[in-house]
């Protein structure tokens, strides 16, 4: 009977199965750390603040954990979506990357602005190299 049971490819098939899952999920533990979710109270702070700008008032407490679910909600899919490749060859990204590049260079200039005390030398001309 047991020698019968061996022999059976179900029993194979989900032996098989079932050291693949174990295999599985030990691997995708390990390489899954950053599938975790922080909000820090900075965050739920700049949340607090971008929802005042926006309707001149704090939020209230009931209002508080939805901006922080939406925060989260947003994240979870902003994670699927570069998972799924959704941002490549996209040329809408392209132009939000390059836009936001675009700013943060132009910050960078207008905090580093070289004065006329500066020597020549330590000057940036600001301009991008595309080779």
């Amino acid at each position: 009977m047991i020698r019968r049971l061996l022999r059976e490819p179900v029993l194979h098939f989900l032996l098989i199965g079932l050291l693949i899952f174990v295999a599985y999920g030990r691997l995708a533990e390990e390489g899954n750390h950053d599938a975790r979710i922080v909000v820090s109270q900075v965050a739920v702070d700049a949340l607090a603040r971008k929802h005042h700008a926006r309707w001149m008032r704090p939020p209230t407490e009931q209002e508080l954990p939805g901006l922080v679910d939406a925060y989260v909600r947003d994240e979870i899919l902003y994670r699927e979506g570069m998972a799924l490749g959704l941002d490549r060859d996209d040329p809408v990204i392209k132009r939000r990357v390059r836009q936001k590049l675009e700013v943060v260079a132009e910050e960078q200039l207008a905090r580093d602005a070289p004065t006329d005390a500066d020597p020549p030398a330590t000057r940036s001309s600001g301009s991008f190299s595309t080779e």
